[in-house]
C-alpha cells in the first residue's frame, strides 16, 4: 500500500552507518590531595530504611510522619453550607489546604437558600393552596 510518501530513484544504499566519537583511552589524574577528595558517604540505617531497602513504601511513611510533625488536621461545621470542612494547618495558622474548598461551599449554601426560599409560602401563591 503506497502511503504517498515520496521515494529516493536508487532505492537505499544499504544500512544507516552511524559514526560515533570515542573517548580518549588515557584520562587526567586529579591533583587533590587526599584530605580534599571526596569520600564514600556511609548512609544511616533510618534513610537506608527509608529510602533504600523500604522503596515506596518507605518513603511513603516518611511522607506521613512529616505531615503528622508539621500540618494539624482542623475539623469544623460550616453554617452557612451545613458541610463539615476538614482544613490542614501549619503551626504558624497558615491554612494549607480544606476540603471541600470554598467555591463548593459558597455553592451548596446557595442552593440551601434557592430550596428554603422555595419551601416559604408566599401571600396569594397558588401553589401552596393559600386563599385568595
Amino acid at each position: 500500500m503506497d502511503a504517498g510518501y515520496a521515494r529516493p530513484a536508487g532505492g537505499t544504499s544499504g544500512p544507516a552507518v552511524r559514526s560515533e566519537v570515542t573517548p580518549p583511552r588515557t584520562g587526567v589524574k586529579p591533583e587533590l590531595s587526599p584530605s580534599k577528595a571526596v569520600g564514600e558517604v556511609q548512609a544511616s540505617e533510618a534513610a537506608a530504611d527509608a529510602f533504600g531497602s523500604g522503596g515506596e513504601a518507605g518513603r511513603e511513611a516518611l511522607a506521613r510522619t512529616a505531615l503528622r510533625l508539621f500540618v494539624e488536621r482542623r475539623t469544623t461545621l460550616d453554617a452557612a453550607s451545613r458541610t463539615l470542612v476538614t482544613q490542614m494547618v501549619l503551626a504558624t495558622g497558615e491554612v494549607v489546604g480544606q476540603f471541600p474548598d470554598q467555591g463548593t461551599m459558597k455553592l451548596r449554601a446557595y442552593m440551601r437558600e434557592l430550596a428554603e426560599a422555595d419551601r416559604r409560602p408566599v401571600f396569594g401563591d397558588r401553589r401552596v393552596g393559600a386563599v385568595a
